[in-house]
């Protein structure tokens, strides 16, 4: 069957495409030889020309000789087609391979057997309108700067132009990242990273929560309850939405300052597992992979919560590209065709064997979602004798789609915030994703102007939230701690702390306070003890 649907895609191809060039090219052809036929030099001479000539500039047309030509062709044969696709096999890359043989193919077709190449070989239109004469043909000037007017736009089209420099974009783009990616250390661990902002939590100001609907989802229960101590007992208790979004960005945070934090936000009780993860990655070797996640575990309640980073190097934006690229330009194609909705059932099929065509088995193995998904399966599966009971994942934008398709592929429950979605591309991954599996299993906290959360489809439990970024900041509502913020102070700190940012940076109304100092006080004294905490951090 898969054969068959690469044999039928071959067929149409020929049909829609190469048979109309051959047809289009065949009736250039006759055009000019039925004027070539018609023409008479010596008759014109005699009689005089009646074609009024209208000079606008003066120019040189010189011909190459035809081994110059035939020089020409065979360099971009050689060094542009053959060359690369001989590559590809000698590297096994044989999806790829043919995929680029049927495009260079289709290449060669439009460039040496159209109406352009015709025309370019007989000369200009303007060259063939004086072989017509009012007195012999009658065709009028009109007629003939009418055909001049068809011809140009098939020798001069717009639209050529247009994709061409998309295509050019596109690939500059991408050369980019690939260039950036290879100058840089592939897998970045947080204690790697540059200096970040200081995480300035207040535990003597509040946020009450607004007097609106904003959100139903504010405390998250079936499936997503956290166990508490209650005297020497658990019980199941629904969990903060904001505690989510809090651990999904501690991700990015190194192990030191994650002792501070999380001794901040819960009171104590929650551990960033550093070791536990390592250990685990050194033993699968998947040390050196560039994607990143942490292990945030409650020992008292026998509880982890997986919090996977988002992107952050070169790497991580290639990884976006490769699971969400395909996925947004359907869903372009289909925002700007009519009717374009009905389009939806039968787009993950058509990911699906485009991504069989081009993904190759080393590729799929080197998938960001493959290592997330066997740490899981590993801590479900009682990794390192942790033997959790509870078990959840999080992550902010790559991380939060990640986290998504990990946690329909092993039955984990997910809070994704600003994650790209798994719905349409569900095919693509390995093992596929179903439905069922997404609906079971995934939320997703999507703010509004979030171009970035909106690619791939949203699953069935979404939030979708406000958003006060300005208008004119285009990625300004794909921020993990603008999220936070909005969560904070929407749905209230709910004895939590408050973060200085969200005021200070963000825009949002200031806390109510607790004790007799101000916000800008609070905020003041909370920098400082930050900076003599991590000295090393610069100011």
């Amino acid at each position: 069957m898969g054969v068959a649907i690469y044999v039928i895609a071959a067929i149409i191809a020929l049909l829609c495409c190469v048979y109309p060039l051959f047809v289009n090219s065949r009736e250039m052809l006759k055009l000019y030889d039925q004027l070539n036929e018609g023409n008479n030099d010596e008759e014109d001479d005699e009689r005089g020309s009646n074609t009024m000539m209208n000079v606008w500039e003066r120019v040189v047309i010189s011909e190459p000789k035809p081994w110059l030509c035939y020089a020409f062709v065979a360099f971009e044969v050689v060094f542009f087609f053959l060359w690369p696709f001989i590559s590809m096999l000698v590297l096994k890359n044989g999806p790829i391979g043919a995929v680029f043989f049927v495009l260079g193919f289709f290449n060669f077709l439009w460039r040496y057997f159209d109406a352009s190449s015709v025309l370019s070989k007989y000369g200009s239109i303007s060259d063939a309108a004086e072989l017509f004469t009012e007195e012999s043909d009658g065709i009028t000037h009109n007629k003939k700067y009418r055909f001049s007017q068809i011809v140009g736009g098939i020798t001069n089209n717009k639209g050529r132009w247009v994709w061409t420099w998309i295509f050019v974009f596109v690939f500059l783009v991408v050369w980019f990242m690939l260039a950036a990616s290879q100058t840089s250390s592939a897998t970045i661990t947080a204690e790697q990273r540059g200096p970040r902002p200081p995480i300035l939590l207040l535990d003597d100001f509040y946020y009450k929560g607004a007097d609106t609907l904003a959100y139903p989802t504010c405390k998250l229960t079936k499936g997503f309850e956290l166990p508490v101590l209650d005297g020497q007992s658990a019980k199941n208790v629904s969990s903060d939405l904001g505690d989510y979004a809090f651990l999904s960005a501690m991700a990015y945070e190194k192990e030191s300052i994650n002792q501070y934090t999380l001794q901040e936000w819960f009171g104590g009780g929650v551990v960033d597992e550093v070791d536990y993860v390592n250990k685990w990655r050194e033993e699968t070797g998947t040390q050196s992979h560039p994607v990143y996640f942490k292990l945030f575990s409650a020992p008292a309640v026998n509880t982890a919560i997986i919090s996977i980073r988002g992107s952050e190097t070169m790497f991580d934006w290639l990884s976006n590209l490769h699971l969400w690229f395909a996925s947004g330009v359907a869903q372009i194609v289909k925002w700007l065709t009519p009717f374009g909705w009905i389009w939806t059932p039968i787009i993950p099929d058509l990911l699906k064997v485009v991504n069989g065509v081009v993904e190759s088995q080393e590729l799929e193995k080197q998938s960001y979602y493959a290592v997330t998904t066997a740490f899981v399966e590993a801590v479900r599966a009682g990794y390192g004798g942790a033997n959790y009971t509870n078990v959840f994942i999080t992550g902010a934008s790559l991380g939060g789609g990640l986290a998504m398709i990990s946690g329909a592929q092993t039955g984990t429950p997910t809070v994704s915030i600003s994650g790209p979605g798994p719905v349409l591309p569900r095919k693509v991954f390995h093992p596929p994703l179903t439905v069922e599996s997404i609906e079971s299993n995934v939320y997703n906290f999507i703010p509004e102007r979030d171009y970035v959360a909106r690619l791939g489809g949203r699953p069935m439990f979404y939030q979708n939230a406000i958003c006060i970024a300005p208008n004119n900041n285009l990625f300004g509502c794909h921020s993990m701690w603008r999220s936070f913020c909005e969560i904070n102070y929407r749905c209230g700190s709910n004895g939590r702390p408050v973060a200085c940012r969200c005021a200070q940076k963000f825009g949002y109304p200031k806390p109510e306070k607790n004790g007799t100092r101000t916000f800008e006080e609070a905020c003041a004294a909370a920098n400082e003890t930050w900076y003599d905490m991590f000295p090393d951090v610069p100011n």
